[in-house]
């Protein structure tokens, strides 16, 4: 893979929590973001789900924006929803990525593809990078085809598998700031106690993925944070450290949270390769990563 070093980063997805670590992260550089529903003035309009098979129109993306590399970050992240609408969730988690990372190929820019530790059932976590996937949901089930196709569309892309995200978030929808939500309002928060996987946080994700590219990476990594934690202690370790009571928290069995789509159980990632990749690569523990969280997030009720 040889990039345009004349170019920019191009972020898609660049609204989201993890695609705002890039923008921010990469600021230095030029980068440029994309998003379904811009949230500044500086982003530009894309939706997967308009550009799958639009060839002409991914390459003119790329040359307009002269990127130099592309981050996937966008998709259909809604695991729900998904599987109210997996003909939806294919297009934009398959087609239109995989349209995307032809144009790069076509200009042999770096493509980088996020997908998820849900391509696995969740029945013998943590997963290693060989690991057979198997989706329990439509979620996974179209993020694996996303992967397939993207490195068929382009056989030098970098595949992140990741779970968990966690850490600040413009839009204040990730774990931390749900539970953060219902403690401070007094509110019971009900949570798995039988999903265990590994927590990630948002800035380390970016830094490892960043770290990876520039080494000139291609292929499967995964790339999470390295304990493994049931959603149950995440939450509670969250209360904690955040200075709140944890008898609100409330521990359930996954089958009585009446969620329609399956979730992985026993999950989790492991990251020995990304370890032995890039020694370098700091990916903290929760503990240090909800501090720092604390520290540099704004929450919209402790603000004039």
């Amino acid at each position: 893979m040889t990039a345009n070093s004349k170019g920019r980063p191009l972020v898609i997805g660049a609204s989201g929590q993890v695609g705002s670590q890039f923008m921010h992260i990469l600021e230095p550089v030029g980068a440029i973001g994309t998003s379904r529903y811009p949230q500044t003035s500086t982003e530009l309009r894309l939706d997967f789900s308009l550009l799958a098979g639009q060839h002409s129109d991914a390459k003119r993306l790329l040359r307009e924006t002269q990127a130099s590399v592309v981050y996937c970050l966008g998709g259909y992240t809604d695991v729900e929803s998904c599987e109210s609408d997996e003909y939806m969730a294919k297009l934009v988690n398959c087609e239109g990525p995989a349209t995307l990372a032809t144009a790069a190929a076509d200009y042999g820019i770096p493509f980088v593809f996020f997908s998820s530790e849900y391509v696995f059932s969740g029945k013998s976590g943590p997963y290693v990078e060989g690991s057979t996937p198997d989706p329990i949901s439509a979620y996974g089930r179209t993020k694996l085809l996303g992967e397939l196709a993207v490195v068929q569309s382009h056989p030098d892309a970098l595949i992140i598998r990741t779970t968990v995200v966690y850490g600040k978030d413009a839009r204040a929808k990730n774990f931390l700031y749900g539970l953060r939500r219902a403690l401070r309002s007094g509110q019971p928060f009900r949570v798995a106690n039988d999903q265990v996987s590994t927590p990630t946080y948002n800035v380390d994700l970016v830094k490892a993925v960043i770290s990876l590219v520039n080494v000139g990476e291609k292929g499967i990594f995964h790339v999470c944070g390295p304990e493994r934690f049931s959603r149950l202690d995440f939450a509670l370790q969250a209360a904690r450290l955040m200075g709140f009571d944890t008898g609100g928290i409330i521990g359930t069995p996954t089958a009585l949270l009446g969620q329609r789509a399956p979730r992985p159980l026993q999950g989790g990632l492991q990251t020995d390769k990304l370890r032995q990749t890039c020694p370098d690569v700091q990916m903290r523990k929760i503990d240090e990563c909800i501090r720092h969280w604390l520290a540099t997030a704004v929450f919209e009720d402790e603000t004039a």
